[in-house]
Parts: C-alpha cells; sequence; structure tokens
C-alpha cells in the first residue's frame, strides 16, 4: 500500500514527535480513544525517533 504525504505547514516551535503524540493523546477526552491511538503512535515514534522534528517528517 502506498504511503501518500500530506503537505504540512512548518511547525515554528521545533516539536519532536514524543512532544507531538503526548499533546495529541492528552487532547483525546476518552481513555478508550487514548489507549487505540496510543499503542500506534508509540509505534510511530519508534519507528522515526522519539526526538525527530515534526517539520522534518512527512506525513
Amino acid at each position: 500500500m502506498p504511503v501518500v504525504a500530506f503537505p504540512s505547514p512548518p511547525d515554528p516551535t521545533g516539536s519532536t514527535t514524543a512532544a507531538a503524540v503526548e499533546r495529541f493523546l492528552e487532547s483525546r477526552t476518552a481513555a478508550t480513544t487514548r489507549t487505540g491511538y496510543a499503542e500506534t503512535l508509540t509505534h510511530l515514534t519508534a519507528i522515526t525517533g522519539p526526538a525527530r522534528r515534526r517539520s522534518s517528517t512527512t506525513y
């Protein structure tokens, strides 16, 4: 399955993948939703590296 890159505006804060994942998960109100996303996003963070800058990541 091909991966389609979506353009994203540069992140002026230069936040890391780990920080972006944490902020996203904190914004989810349902515990079951956080749990579901957490597994996938933990895998993403492991692949990209927790310190990778979001602005250098293609989504």
